[in-house]
């Protein structure tokens, strides 16, 4: 590192610690930083001189609580003022604190492999963290989870294919659909000479349901609850409790609508409407091509119809977006570049195509009518969907300038353009035909991909001759059973959740390593692969991380308009043909940003506004407890002896510190456990669904 790059990263080390740096002195940080292992350590050096906690210690014992009331009484009075000033100081030096925490406790960075679509951090990866100051302290006992088995020495040589792990005894059907996907998986790992990973733990498992059922991490209570049960079919009562409540519809809902509409609120359609609908049709489980025919054949306003505001976001530039969304989310096909010309791969799709498939669409139009409110005279617009017979087709232009015409079809079949015949009906009808269609293939993608990080093809919404599957015996399985079941998406998503690969551990172990599909290798699924989470599951995790009540994520309005206001900030419309959002919840620098000292983190950490962080510190439990227990709260498992033995030396050298400016005791090991909760909500665990 020259001298001028040092200089350069002083000096946006500096604006960033005084909270004035640019979105490209951000960018700008983030490169030096995973380029150059000699400006890592300068940055965690010169955030050390600008901070003034130093996080070197802490082991308080139970000594708080003999303070008497009058300190309390200070403590209240001094709260509000100090932690402002102290967090607009010193965040930098907390998350590199963080950051060293974690590294230290050796869980990290051996335990965690980032997905496609994202970069593995590399900020601490090739780094030792600094020992912390020798610091006599008491023997802690071992603080393994309640409920886990100690690891054996030595792993099996392989996981026995008729191995199912026992988490309940799943009706004969639902049996032979698990069996399916373990033998199948199993036998991509024998010809791969792969050794699948080890079982998950308890905690592991658990946070990972809870994410991938219900949008969240899981409360305290039931982290605690579900650690000390020693019930044998303990994994299988949660797999029932989540996918019988109405979190799992509230979690597909959200994610469907935001696949349909997007996540940016537009004037022209009522998304509430649609996510409501969506959860009704999820909460009662209803045949997916149930659902997939209502949004294609929707008819009326959105506020009446909630699956009518799917063609009411996309009939707009001649209904393009229509055609390309209803192809790419439903169909699992990416038509809209053979709108202008033929697939570069695929010779049997061509813009005649996209056309025909574009003319099952012209005979619907937006209606609006402008209505006044009888009682309060407001003005408002209403929106509807009406079919218009008499359009007969499409026209299009050739990359040679030749004018043409497309009558409505799909897939090789024609739909009759006389003024009886609804196009729409036909097209849901023709898109659900056949023993293995595109919609059952679309949606298996999708759901498998949801569940594993990956889909049997990539991207997931690329079906075709063109792109490699991963598993194509497995896929045609579970498209074939998907159908024959009915289209039950629960039968589905049961029968992933009980298989024993989605119930493997997310480490990379050496035997595990040539499955690494981030580098572009189909992937084989013989270990969880690490899922960055998305922008609803880390709103909804911090809410349940500061002590809100989980029936408020999906049920409450207020909740679901902050969630909505909080999403903004990540997501903006590009006034493109196609309706595409961009967003910034990448991973960046800027996002990380955003988060450590944003709106949410800051009142969840305050020692007044923050539910969990004050009753936390209010309690007379001993240190070790308050530790456990924020660790729990925020990555639903206990602190390792490592990890609990640094944050003690830690927090007892910042509380010594603070002590010697005259802060009392009490208050000083207030801000160390506001900071050490500030700096797991921070951290690359708790961003990740491992």
């Amino acid at each position: 590192m020259n001298s001028q790059s040092r200089l350069e990263l002083l000096s946006i080390v500096d604006d960033l610690c005084e909270q004035i740096a640019t979105q490209e002195q951000c960018a700008r940080l983030e490169e030096l930083l995973l380029n150059d292992p000699v400006a890592r350590r300068l940055y965690l050096d010169a955030i050390e001189l600008h901070g003034q906690l130093h996080w070197d210690a802490a082991g308080l014992g139970n000594r708080d609580s003999l303070l008497d009331s009058e300190l309390e009484v200070a403590l209240a009075a001094q709260l509000a003022p100090a932690i402002p000033a102290r967090r607009k100081r010193n965040w930098g030096l907390v998350a590199a604190a963080s950051v060293l925490v974690l590294v230290a406790s050796g869980w990290w960075w051996s335990h965690i492999s980032v997905p496609s679509g994202g970069s593995r951090p590399e900020l601490a990866h090739h780094e030792s963290p600094p020992s912390p100051p020798s610091v006599d302290l008491p023997v802690i006992p071992s603080v393994m989870l309640p409920g886990e088995r100690q690891a054996p020495a030595t792993e099996p040589d392989s996981l026995p294919v008729e191995r199912v792990v026992d988490i309940g005894l799943p009706q004969e059907t639902q049996l032979s659909l698990v069996s399916v996907i373990n033998e199948e998986l199993s036998r991509g790992w024998r010809d791969n000479n792969v050794v699948p990973n080890s079982l998950a733990g308890d905690a592991e498992w658990l946070r990972r349901i809870h994410l991938d059922l219900a949008g969240r991490i899981p409360t305290v209570t039931e982290a605690e609850n579900f650690l000390k049960d020693k019930s044998p079919d303990k994994r299988s009562r949660v797999l029932d409790r989540l996918l019988e409540g109405s979190e799992f519809a509230g979690h597909f809902s959200l994610i469907w609508t935001n696949l349909l509409v997007g996540r940016m609120p537009r004037a022209d359609i009522d998304r509430g409407a649609l996510q409501d609908y969506l959860r009704r049709q999820f909460a009662a489980n209803r045949p997916w091509s149930e659902v997939v025919t209502d949004l294609i054949t929707a008819e009326g306003s959105g506020k009446e119809n909630g699956a009518a505001n799917f063609l009411l976001a996309h009939l707009n530039n001649e209904a393009v977006p229509a055609t390309a969304y209803t192809a790419r989310v439903l169909l699992g096909q990416q038509m809209q570049c053979t709108q202008c010309h033929r697939h570069p791969s695929v010779a049997a799709w061509g813009q005649e195509q996209f056309w025909e498939f574009n003319a099952c669409f012209q005979q619907t139009q937006v209606r609006e009518q402008r209505l006044v409110d009888a009682e309060t005279g407001e003005r408002r617009t209403l929106r509807e969907l009406v079919d218009v017979p008499g359009v007969a087709g499409s026209y299009y232009e050739t990359l040679q300038g030749v004018m043409k015409v497309a009558y409505p079809g799909y897939n090789g079949h024609e739909i009759l353009v006389d003024g009886q015949t609804n196009r729409r009906a036909e097209l849901a009808k023709l898109m659900l035909s056949g023993d293995e269609n595109d919609v059952a293939r679309a949606m298996v993608n999708r759901i498998w991909a949801h569940f594993f990080g990956y889909g049997f093809t990539s991207p997931i919404d690329d079906l075709g001759p063109h792109n490699p599957v991963s598993h194509p015996e497995l896929f045609h399985a579970l498209t074939k059973r998907f159908i024959h079941s009915g289209y039950d998406v629960r039968d589905l998503v049961e029968a992933i959740c009980r298989s024993n690969a989605y119930q493997l551990s997310s480490s990379v172990p050496e035997e595990t390593a040539l499955d690494d599909p981030e580098h572009g290798t189909l992937p084989l699924f013989s270990r969880a692969y690490v899922k960055r989470l998305s922008p609803e599951q880390m709103f909804n995790s911090l809410l349940v991380a500061s002590g809100t009540s989980s029936s408020d994520i999906y049920n409450s309005r207020e909740t679901a308009r902050l969630r909505d206001q909080w999403l903004r900030q990540f997501f903006e419309a590009e006034e493109t043909e196609e309706n595409v959002e961009l967003t910034t919840f990448d991973g960046s620098l800027p996002q990380a940003l955003s988060l450590m000292n944003g709106e949410l983190v800051r009142q969840a950490t305050d020692l007044e506004s923050g539910k969990f962080v004050s009753g936390v510190v209010n309690t007379t439990e001993s240190d070790v407890e308050k530790i456990r227990r924020i660790c729990l709260a925020t990555l639903s498992r206990y602190p390792t002896p490592a990890e609990l033995q640094n944050v003690r030396v830690l927090l007892r050298s910042y509380v010594h510190q603070r002590s010697e400016r005259n802060v009392p005791p009490r208050i000083a090991a207030a801000e160390g456990y506001s900071d050490l909760y500030w700096a797991y909500l921070n951290s690359s665990e708790f961003s990740v669904n491992h």
